[in-house]
């Protein structure tokens, strides 16, 4: 069953929509929102159990792109350019395999059709040993986040989920089936015979695992139209790392298509 997501939308044109990744919300994506709203149509939804969108015990591929397909009937949109980092650039990924006729094209910040093991339940354990009901202000919870994560912006990611309600702190994410459906999120449905023939961009970062040499056979059998970038300088998180040259290249991708 679809979930009728939270979002945002701005500028006009040619249809964009921006997916974030676990742990996120809309607003991570949104420097690549401004950059394109000039001479684009942005949509930007929370996806399920993250920011203001409901929570659903599932979060299979193929129900998270049933939520896509939703926003798109409600936006009145029979096409959209889909770009989508980590978990979102999965869901933007299924979404062009199960109905190619409503992508016009595909940008998968940082990700591939691919099983990964990285340790998403220490995240977990991390978020869950801190108790909202306990926490007197953010910069506690970032200090008591501190002992784990060294970064000071992966810890402002990930708190950005604390929410002040009702004069007391509480977490917008669903946590409980993120941990539930942690091995669907961390893979990716191997079950697709056909492919996606529209023009695909892969963005990776220079400092970043996730794309690897030997996730290129598997990108080429399902998206044969595809090219590869490395930005230079960044991590996973490259929007963030090096969002001008993101978005240069976004942008540069979106100039050569034909609508």
């Amino acid at each position: 069953m679809a979930v009728k997501l939270a979002f945002e939308q701005s500028g006009s044109g040619d249809a964009v929509i921006l997916l974030h990744g676990l742990f996120g919300s809309r607003r991570n994506l949104n420097s690549i929102a401004r950059h394109l709203s000039s001479d684009h149509a942005v949509c930007t939804p929370d996806l399920r159990n993250h920011g203001n969108s409901p929570h659903h015990d599932t979060m299979d591929y193929r129900s998270m792109a049933a939520d896509i397909y939703a926003l798109m009937d409600d936006c009145n949109l029979n096409r959209a350019v889909l770009i989508g980092h980590s978990m979102g650039g999965k869901i933007a990924m299924v979404n062009a395999l199960l109905n190619p006729e409503m992508v016009t094209a595909l940008v998968v910040l940082d990700i591939a059709p691919a099983r990964y093991n990285f340790e998403h339940t220490h995240i977990l354990d991390s978020l869950a040993s801190l108790d909202p009901d306990t926490i007197s202000s953010r910069q506690e919870a970032d200090r008591l986040l501190g002992k784990e994560y060294a970064n000071p912006m992966f810890r402002q990611f990930l708190l950005q989920n604390m929410v002040r309600r009702d004069g007391r702190y509480a977490w917008r994410l669903n946590l409980q089936a993120i941990r539930t459906n942690i091995d669907h999120i961390t893979g990716f449905p191997d079950d697709f015979e056909g492919g996606y023939s529209g023009p695909t961009l892969f963005l990776g970062g220079e400092h970043s695992s996730y794309i690897k040499e030997q996730h290129r056979d598997e990108i080429n059998r399902l998206f044969p139209d595809n090219e590869i970038r490395k930005i230079r300088d960044a991590g996973h998180w490259l929007h963030a790392e090096q969002g001008k040259a993101v978005n240069r290249e976004i942008s540069g991708f979106l100039e050569k298509l034909n609508y």
